[in-house]
């Protein structure tokens, strides 16, 4: 067990020991000309010192770490990947006595009518799951961890430090704020569980009709910003499920739901669940997929998204001019890229759709396409000098991201060509 680190002072300096951890590896790579083995060794070394502080800091810090995870098999040597992808399940859990002080000043005398499991369900960056039983009835507790509201503000100027030193060592001029505002927008956010209650409730009523998905109803009366009570739901966890191999015809109805689940979320309702993390969807017995958690939750209005799908067809259709045009509009591309650059960033672009293109199944554990995409994503990142992140659709991309990564792991072919049909609808 864990004790938690809030105290501003032990934070920076665990992230700047990341940061001077970071810069000796970079440094080794370049003076001693790192290749082939060592290299890898170099990048595993690095992955699980790094690892390691974001699993003890939490917060902010652990919710960086766990975004990286997510495709950082794009840049990374499986070793590495692996080791950072522990930190969306496998993170050390806290002394129960600190979530116990939590639950009795939330939850004053309520607390008495409840029987609580000590070690955990899950670990996540701002709170941990234990089961709970109330008065007959089985719960899920979604607890905060003390004072890690008050991290976030701190620990992001730190990562914005951390960031710009990136930058430097690898002499690009890119702008990280815009990024780290909407993340620490989107963290205090997730801290109100209050807000996460109704988050729940409105999903429950957007899937009702939907017999695919299941969303858990909560209890009001064991909420309040710091906790969160939910039903227990039936299931495995997605990497769970994966992992006890079920049939080919399984895993693509599961696929191809979780593709549906994205277009209803974003092209229908404009309210995304956007954190991918396998462990926020159960899958039951009976195939449906339960959905859980509706913390990190964006609101995308109409004019958006009809701006989004103007740039869907633009690259669809090949239209270069009208790509670069969109893309300055949604702060994907700076205007001050070379041509070189803008030319790559079509390319990426052109790559990215190239699947919806298709009528005929596409293999998301493909090798071609993986490499061509990783190819292009590494060209443009080396090309670009000012462009920053891309703030207003990282989320969203986050979840496509995750999804077609759950996909991949699966191994499951499925046709693409009518899913664009549908959203050019």
């Amino acid at each position: 067990m864990k004790k938690l680190k809030t105290s501003l002072f032990s934070r920076s300096i665990n992230l700047a020991k990341m940061v001077a951890t970071t810069q000796v590896s970079v440094f080794k790579e370049k003076v001693l000309n790192l290749e082939g083995a060592n290299l890898i060794k170099e990048k595993i070394l690095l992955a699980t010192k790094i690892a390691e502080k974001m699993s003890e800091l939490r917060g902010a810090v652990l919710k960086v770490g766990q975004l990286l995870s997510l495709d950082a098999g794009d840049f990374l040597p499986p070793e590495a990947v692996e080791i950072l992808q522990k930190l969306q399940k496998d993170v050390e859990p806290i002394e129960f006595e600190i979530i116990e002080k939590q639950l009795k000043s939330e939850l004053k005398e309520k607390f008495n009518k409840l029987v609580i499991e000590k070690n955990p369900l899950a670990v996540a960056s701002i709170g941990q799951i234990h089961i709970a039983h109330c008065e007959g009835q089985d719960l899920v507790l979604k607890v905060q961890y003390p004072q890690i509201k008050e991290t976030i503000p701190a620990d992001i100027k730190m990562l914005r430090f951390i960031l710009n030193q990136w930058s430097f060592i690898f002499k690009k001029s890119i702008n990280f704020d815009l990024l780290l505002n909407e993340l620490e927008q989107t963290l205090i956010l997730e801290t109100d569980y209050l807000i996460e209650a109704q988050n729940l409730v409105r999903a429950r009523e957007m899937f009702q009709t939907d017999q695919r998905f299941l969303v858990p109803r909560i209890y009001p009366e064991l909420c309040t910003g710091k906790t969160l009570a939910m039903e227990k739901m039936p299931g495995l966890t997605l990497s769970e499920w994966i992992k006890k191999n079920p049939s080919k015809s399984d895993k693509e109805e599961i696929g191809k739901n979780l593709l549906d689940l994205y277009l209803l979320e974003f092209f229908t309702f404009g309210f995304v669940q956007t954190d991918p993390n396998p462990g926020n969807f159960l899958v039951t017995d009976d195939k449906k997929i339960v959905l859980l958690d509706f913390g990190a939750t964006k609101e995308y209005d109409k004019v958006f998204r009809g701006q989004y799908l103007s740039l869907l067809k633009a690259t669809y259709e090949n239209d270069n001019e009208k790509i670069l045009s969109l893309s300055h509009e949604f702060d994907l591309l700076s205007p001050l890229e070379s041509q070189t650059t803008k030319d790559i960033y079509c390319k990426m672009m052109r790559s990215t759709i190239e699947p919806f293109r298709i009528d005929r199944p596409f293999s998301f554990a493909g090798l071609e396409y993986a490499k061509e995409s990783k190819d292009n994503v590494i060209n443009f990142m080396k090309s670009c000098q000012y462009s920053p992140p891309p703030q207003n659709i990282f989320f969203l991309h986050r979840k496509l991201g995750g999804i077609f990564q759950v996909l991949k792991q699966m191994d499951v072919s499925i046709n693409l060509n009518h899913y664009w049909l549908n959203i050019i609808k």
